[in-house]
């Protein structure tokens, strides 16, 4: 009998660990960002864009707010993470928006049943949106300066990204601050 072995045939697998996190930092951490970024949008500034500069009422004002909350925070979170990843930026940009619009519909799901409304269209309409501009803005991007270094159109993409999500979060302070007129007061 022979006591020799037989090397394994199957790639040894990597480990989950940095490398695992590290990606889901990659692509969780921007999803997040534009997650709380369109849902800022919609609840405190489609609604008064629609309502004060469209003029629109109705059906049609609902699904307004729809695309104006998509699409102002997917156009320039878009572009800020173009310049933030390496070409190609398609899939990874699809990830983030697929990601994001996951979060969004989990999170409507456990507040409300949105499915159950006469305007269940909404959500589906505002993710379809995002899943289409956030990766043609993020496209854009990663051809923004293509001579550039390297480093400085991460940084620049990060900043950008970091800013825009900053301004998302504290915006709804603000807002309430203002017109309460309790900025400042103790």
């Amino acid at each position: 009998m022979s006591t020799a072995t037989r090397p394994d045939p199957r790639p040894p697998q990597a480990p989950a660990g940095p490398a695992t996190a590290s990606r889901l930092l990659l692509f969780g951490l921007p999803a997040l960002a534009l997650f709380a970024c369109v849902w800022v949008t919609r609840v405190f500034i489609a609604v008064d864009v629609v309502t004060q500069v469209l003029h629109m009422t109705g059906l049609k004002s609902i699904a307004a707010v729809a695309v104006v909350g998509a699409m102002l925070p997917s156009l320039p979170l878009g572009l800020a993470y173009g310049l933030l990843r390496p070409r190609p930026i398609a899939a990874s940009a699809v990830c983030v928006a697929l990601g994001a619009c996951v979060l969004e519909l989990a999170f409507a799901s456990l507040t409300v049943p949105w499915w159950s409304f006469f305007t269940w269209w909404v959500l589906p309409l505002e993710c379809a949106i995002v899943l289409f501009i956030f990766p043609l803005a993020s496209m854009l991007g990663a051809r923004c300066a293509p001579r550039a270094d390297a480093r400085l159109r991460r940084r620049a993409g990060a900043v950008i990204f970091g800013v825009l999500t900053l301004c998302a979060v504290v915006w709804p302070l603000l807002q309430g601050c203002v017109r309460n007129g309790s900025c400042g007061s103790a």
